[in-house]
Parts: structure tokens; sequence; C-alpha cells
């Protein structure tokens, strides 16, 4: 036996007291078939507004039906939905196996963005200080005429 789900939507007319009704009646085509049904309840709330009009109406009563049976059930689920007066649109799919679901595309978060560094201190430009001037070369020691001798009288 396969795993299916069934999602159906259940025209807005219907008063919430007829929804169970609704519900066990296609749970009782599953059944009758041989199938097994493992859930059938409200989807989110059950009431939704739709996201586009169909004949006329806004919004509709939402069911989600997992069940496991054969192939031919489906089909003969989805003949059904189709001929009642009670269910606006209806679509049956092939769920995946039971377990531990193992994700088909791994997403790695992007990595935060590294903080701003801080601006560096613009480097305080100190005026160089003025070159010395060269030292002037030691001038060479000058003799001194001798003195003159004093004529003599």
């Amino acid at each position: 036996m396969r795993r299916y789900e069934a999602m159906y939507i259940i025209v807005p007319d219907r008063p919430d007291e007829d929804v169970p009704g609704i519900i066990e009646r296609y749970s009782k085509v599953v059944a009758d078939g041989g199938g097994v049904v493992l859930s059938a309840d409200p989807w989110e709330g059950g009431r939704r507004r739709l996201a586009y009009p169909i004949a006329g109406r806004h919004e509709g009563i939402y069911i989600l039906m997992q069940f496991e049976s054969g192939p031919d059930i489906p089909k003969e689920l989805e003949r059904v939905f189709g001929i009642s007066d009670d269910i606006m649109r209806s679509m049956v799919v092939r769920a995946e196996e039971v377990g531990p679901v193992e994700p088909k595309l791994t997403v790695v978060p992007a990595p935060a963005p590294a903080p701003e560094p801080a601006p560096a201190p613009e480097p305080v430009v100190e005026p160089a200080p003025a070159p010395e001037p060269a030292p002037e070369p030691a001038a060479e020691p000058v003799a001194e005429p001798a003195p003159e001798p004093a004529p003599e009288a």
C-alpha cells in the first residue's frame, strides 16, 4: 500500500455542522476500497479565503485527508470528487514515505557580514625639524703678525 494525501475544498454554503458528515463520506470511499484513512481534518482552521474566486465564491472549507491504499483508490476518489456538488476543487497526490525527511537541498545561511573595521586614525604628520646648518669648517688659525720692532733712535 502507498501513502496518499487528498486536499479538497468544500463549498462555503454548507454549515459547519455538515462538515464532519462530508469528511466521513469521502473517508468511506477510501475504506470501502480497502484503504486505511490515517487522518481527515480541516486544514488550518478549515474555512479560508480563496486566492481567487471559484464559481463566484471567495472562501471555502479546506480538508486534508491522509490515507494508505492501492493505486486504484486515488482514481476513484478523484472521480467522486469530480461529480460531487459539495466539492469546489480537489487534488490527490502520492505522499512521501513516512520517516525522517532528509532535506534534498541544504540551505547554508550566508555568513554575517564582518563588522566594518573602525577607520584607522589619520597619522599625525609633524613637520620635520629644520635641518641644522652644516657646521662651517674651522678656519685655519691665522698667525698674527709679529709686532714690528720699534725704531731705535
